[in-house]
């Protein structure tokens, strides 16, 4: 039984790991699809809105995700990158406004 345990709490931080490195990834993907969009130019302002929303929502996933785990220095320095981030996104985005 407890071999069973280990084996159950190894996969759920493995799958947490993907699903964290998956959140992390869209996200920068999400940021790169934006800043792609100079202007507005290749998007029009609605899209622009929406894909910013949903990087607002991707941001919201992944510092629960990261919250919701062990805290570790790794976990502290992607929530600290996640900050960041969310702040240069949230000060541009009032720039374009």
């Amino acid at each position: 039984m407890n071999r069973n345990m280990e084996s159950s709490k190894k996969s759920v931080g493995e799958s947490r790991e993907r699903f964290l490195a998956s959140i992390e990834r869209l996200t920068g993907l999400l940021l790169d699809r934006l800043a792609q969009t100079p202007g507005g130019k290749l998007m029009d302002e609605t899209e622009t809105r929406m894909l910013g929303s949903v990087v607002m929502r991707s941001f919201g996933i992944w510092e629960k995700a990261l919250k919701g785990g062990p805290r570790d220095k790794q976990s502290e320095q992607k929530l600290g990158k996640l900050g960041k981030l969310r702040k240069i996104f949230l000060e541009n985005t009032d720039r374009e406004d």
